[in-house]
């Protein structure tokens, strides 16, 4: 296991205190996006959800409820580093008993080789300090043929290497970079990732779809 780092440390901590109000107005306490881009991404894997979908980044569990509304006997799991969000995930899910829900980074995840059909990330890859290795263990707890689906804040104008100097002087929210659809394409190739789609479904945010060859 990787040692905690200062940005996971940060993100744990933000996260940590938003946990109670996270889920206010609808769900858009903070900005709409990760309401709106989390029901293109449950749209997106819904044709695997049968065979298990693991939310990477869960938070407070929208995502894996809204999946397990709408396919009966639905099994999944849902890791955070947010051990607050997490509890608010297990009451919103109290009643799914297929679901899993474990406190871990994105690229150290409790489950073995090919557990899922489909993956999802909702406004959560930019605060992971090793993205490469996040993508590879996503691809790892995919089964063959499984989907992945990230979808991100979308930076328009500056450097990667800006993104990271600006994000490392942020004190507060533990973000690492601002990716853009051809960065994040890339880093997923390299991890054995087919990239087969890529979507804006609102302004600032992108979708990128990815298939485990």
């Amino acid at each position: 296991m990787t040692a905690e780092s200062r940005n996971e440390r940060l993100t744990r901590e933000h996260f940590d205190a938003l946990a109670d109000k996270y889920d206010l107005n609808g769900g858009t306490y903070l900005s709409p996006l990760p309401r709106l881009c989390s029901d293109r991404a449950a749209e997106l894997v819904l044709a695997r959800a049968r065979e298990g979908v693991i939310d990477i980044g869960c938070g407070t569990g929208y995502l894996l409820a809204k999946l397990a509304a709408e396919v009966p006997g639905f099994s999944g799991a849902g890791a955070d580093i947010s051990p607050r969000m997490l509890d608010v995930a297990r009451g919103k899910l109290a009643g799914v008993p297929g679901v899993t829900l474990v406190e871990a980074t994105a690229d150290d995840l409790p489950f073995p080789d090919g557990s899922f059909g489909a993956a999802v990330c909702v406004m959560s890859f930019h605060h992971y300090p090793r993205p490469e290795a996040a993508l590879g263990e996503a691809a790892r707890v995919l089964a063959s043929g499984g989907i992945y689906v990230i979808a991100d804040p979308l930076r328009e104008s500056g450097t990667l290497e800006e993104s990271i100097a600006a994000k490392r002087a942020d004190k507060e929210t533990g973000e690492y970079a601002i990716y853009t659809p051809r960065e994040l394409a890339a880093m997923a190739e390299n991890a054995g990732l087919e990239v087969t789609g890529e979507e804006f479904p609102a302004e600032g945010c992108f979708l990128l779809v990815m298939k485990k060859p």
